[in-house]
Order: C-alpha cells, then structure tokens, then sequence
C-alpha cells in the first residue's frame, strides 16, 4: 500500500470514528436511565463454623495429652459448644448491623421521595457526574430542579467532515458545510438537553420539574422546561430532540442566518427565578 493510500485510508478512520462519536452525543436522549429505587442492605455473611470449632478446640487440647481420650473427647464436646454459642452470637451481631444498615438507607429513601434538598441534591448530582457534557446542579426548589448544561466543548467536537462513498464505491470523506455542522451542533445539544432532564428525573422520584439551561463560555444558549408527565408519555427511538426542546415550556433558543448559527440569549429575557439564578451562576 502507498504512503498516499494509507494516509487517506487513516483520515477515512479517523473520520468515522469521529462521526460514530458525535452519533453517540446526538443519541443520549434515547438512553433509557432506570429509575431511582429502594435501596436493599447486603445480606450477613454466613458465620464459619468449621472454623470457629477447629480453632477453639485445638486451644483446649493444646495441653490434653492424646492418650487422655475422655478429657480429650470432653474437650471436644465443651469446644463444639463454644462455637455454636459464638457463632450465634456473631449471627446475631451481623444481623444487628445490617438492620441498623438497612434503616438508614429506608430513611435516605423516604427523605429522597419527600423531596427533601439535600437528599434530592446527593442523587442528582450523582447522576449528572455520568452524563457525557458537563451538567451541575444549580437549585432544587420543591419538586423543581434546575440544572446547567455546559456545551462549550461542542464545537471543537463537531466534524468537518464526513465519510463518504465515491461514484466508484471507495470510502472518502467531504467537508460539512457551516450550515449542516450549526445544525449538528443544534441536534447534539437538544438531544443532551433532554437527556439531563430525563436523568435528573429518574434520579429523583419526587421532582416533577426540571429547568434545564444550556451555557456555552459564559453565554446562555437555551431554557427550557420539562414536566415529567409530558416527558413520561414521548416515544423517546421516534421524538425529534430539536422540536422537543423549542417546544418545551417556556422555551428559549436563538438561530439566526442561512448557516443557522445557535446564538446567545439575552439573560435579561429570562424568567425572574431563573434570571437571578443565572447572573449569580454567568
């Protein structure tokens, strides 16, 4: 193979993984999350008795001589006794600690369905730490969260080009065109929009309101609102991430020109709650 071959070959490569990748970001939206649930304490480890007899009954016969059989068969028995006894007794310690275990995870459980912040805090912000772009958690509110999206990273992420075929049928790679990556760009953060908002509702059984705003270096790109009852009944495989997102409630996004280039928002527009929250977070 020629040095020209392969050097195409490799950006071939190096352009499909790429797209794979942005695929992947543009998809997270349909990744079901499983629900936060009641969480079980491990049962007990089982008690060795074997273990518990053979080391007590090697101490008590340690200075039985062997040819003493009825003290060392003496010994034997008061050794098996022994260990029954410490084995229920450890049996019953273990048992203790996993029931004072399981009641403190019943009662993080029910403070988490109350909606109680700190609790709600913990697991959502948990639950942002494992999701692809940057989220935190800016205020929990009752049963209302509101989270901060950061997607300074996706424009560097964004291809600029594609893989291709030629008329021939070898695979080659175009360039994009400013108006299909602004529009990869808009698909990539709705989809990521939607996938916080459905993360932090599975996180959090009692929140039935996430606010989610998208912010690129400092400047505020989208708001929006999405109830749980409205995102519970959506065919997550067949819903357009871009049309969900403009029409959640209280939506807000800005395109402008041929190229549809995604521009800052004025915080000054924003809803009263959520405009003090952002001019102390921007």
């Amino acid at each position: 193979m020629s040095t020209p071959q392969l050097a195409r070959e490799l950006v071939v490569a190096e352009t499909l993984e790429q797209g794979q990748a942005i695929v992947e970001l543009g998809s997270v939206h349909k990744k079901g999350l499983p629900r936060a649930t009641r969480s079980l304490a491990a049962e007990p480890e089982p008690v060795d008795r074997a273990s518990l007899r053979t080391d007590i009954e090697s101490k008590l016969l340690a200075d039985v001589p062997w040819f003493y059989r009825a003290e060392r068969r003496i010994a034997r028995e008061q050794a098996a006794a022994k260990a029954e006894a410490r084995a229920r007794r450890e049996e019953h310690q273990r048992r203790t600690w996993v029931e004072r275990e399981q009641a403190l995870l019943d009662y993080a459980w029910g403070s988490l369905q109350a909606n109680e912040t700190s609790y709600v805090a913990a697991s959502l912000e948990s639950s942002l730490d494992e999701h692809p772009l940057p989220a935190h958690l800016a205020a929990v509110t009752g049963a209302v969260a509101t989270i901060i999206l950061e997607v300074s990273s996706l424009e560097r992420q964004m291809p600029e080009r594609v893989a291709d075929v030629t008329p021939t049928g070898r695979l080659t790679t175009r360039k994009l065109s400013k108006t299909a990556r602004n529009e990869l760009a808009l698909e990539v953060l709705a989809s990521n929009v939607l996938g916080v908002a459905r993360r932090a509702l599975a996180a959090a059984p009692g929140v039935e309101e996430v606010r989610v705003a998208a912010v690129r270096d400092g400047d505020l790109l989208y708001w929006g609102s999405f109830e749980r009852r409205r995102l519970s009944h959506l065919d997550w495989e067949a819903v357009d991430p871009v049309v969900e997102a403009e029409t959640a409630p209280g939506a807000r996004l800005e395109v402008r020109g041929r190229t549809r280039e995604l521009r800052p928002l004025d915080v000054a527009a924003a809803p009263p709650g959520l405009r003090s929250l952002l001019a102390e977070l921007l």
